[in-house]
């Protein structure tokens, strides 16, 4: 990629058509200091019909979307789906591209950026988000479980706030696998 900004789209999700319209207009009009605009999306099943909550909804509660410095938000659970995202390419060429060796690279990477760029929530729904019961997510349970940890394990001892959050999540996890 050589423009000026990234945007991601899943093979199995959707852009609205006037996504990257809204998106690169208003990333012009924001400084510099904010490298990732993101936006909700609506979730769909696979046949393409719209599910009750929205894509934000059904991973996080909040009253709005966190802006700004959100790295301690995030360590707490990913709310941002990739496809709603317009990413500065300077972002990239500051903290390098995507750790393939993770299950869930878009996580490590959002974390990553937030340690030198602003995030900034649109309220334009720019996406369809299709949920599936044979995702990833969904059916692998055991290399999820690796994948979080491992990224724990990377961000551990940074912030410490976010090392009680981080704490708490691996112990929710431990408890989760135990159950399982």
């Amino acid at each position: 990629a050589r423009g000026r900004y990234i945007a991601y789209l899943n093979h199995d999700d959707l852009w609205l058509p006037e996504k990257l319209v809204h998106q690169v207009a208003e990333m012009e009009h924001l400084p510099d200091t904010v490298g990732v605009l993101y936006s909700d999306a609506y979730t769909i099943d696979p046949e393409g019909k719209l599910l009750p909550q929205r894509f934000i909804e059904s991973t996080r509660k909040f009253e709005r979307p966190p802006e700004g410095d959100i790295f301690r938000e995030m360590i707490k659970g990913c709310w941002i789906s990739a496809q709603g995202t317009l990413i500065r390419r300077s972002c990239f060429d500051r903290v390098g591209w995507y750790d393939e060796s993770l299950w869930a690279e878009d996580i490590d990477m959002w974390l990553r950026i937030t340690k030198h760029y602003e995030f900034r929530y649109s309220p334009r729904v720019v996406s369809k988000y299709r949920v599936l019961p044979t995702s990833m997510s969904r059916s692998l349970h055991e290399k999820v479980l690796e994948h979080d940890i491992r990224l724990c394990r990377k961000y551990l001892g940074q912030d410490p706030e976010a090392d009680r959050a981080l704490k708490k999540y691996l112990l929710s996890l431990g408890e989760r696998t135990y159950r399982a």
